[in-house]
């Protein structure tokens, strides 16, 4: 059971990723309640490996638009808050 839940919430939070790349007003609100009541370590690596494996699924041509590009970005400055986490800031 704890499975079956756990893949439809990274199910969601793929989802969720998906409509924030694509700029929909309500993926920002999406994510946060797909990650919601985690802890923050735990919900930041979560975003870093759906974030990941999205980027992996694209074509060479959607890698260089403009969604691409802001999935780069927003790895970069999940990878970047992490990091500060993990050195106690």
């Amino acid at each position: 059971l704890q499975r079956e839940e756990g893949a439809t919430r990274l199910l969601q939070l793929r989802q969720a990723l998906q409509a924030l790349l694509a700029g929909h007003p309500a993926g920002a609100e999406a994510v946060s309640k797909a990650v919601g009541g985690e802890p923050l370590e735990f919900a930041l690596a979560q975003l870093a490996e759906t974030l990941q494996a999205s980027i992996r699924g694209l074509e060479a041509q959607a890698l260089t638009a403009p969604a691409g590009r802001a999935a780069f970005r927003l790895l970069d400055e999940i990878n970047r808050i992490r990091g500060a986490v993990a050195g106690g800031s």
